[in-house]
């Protein structure tokens, strides 16, 4: 059958909101579209967390025949200023 899509939701645990795109604003699980199927991965900077604290991530596949299939739930602690300091881009002056 072959993988169709791939979605991930993202939910801030602090105030049981999902991330719309814009914000964690919305109240009902929102899923945004992976790109590829058999190796996905989603664009969603460090900067895009308000806050430290727990967020939960999601993810379903549906496949050709219309299947939806979602993953476990995997629940993280973000330490945000640790991580925006690892992406933060290198400074080349000298």
């Amino acid at each position: 059958s072959g993988l169709q899509k791939v979605e991930i939701s993202v939910k801030r645990n602090s105030n049981n909101r999902y991330w719309d795109g814009a914000g964690f604003n919305n109240v009902a699980e929102t899923f945004l579209m992976a790109s590829g199927t058999a190796n996905w991965t989603l664009g969603f900077p460090a900067a895009n967390f308000p806050a430290d604290g727990s967020y939960t991530l999601r993810a379903r596949a549906k496949d050709n025949a219309g299947n939806t299939e979602a993953s476990p739930t995997a629940k993280r602690t973000l330490d945000r200023p640790r991580l925006l300091a690892r992406w933060a881009p290198k400074s080349t002056a000298g």
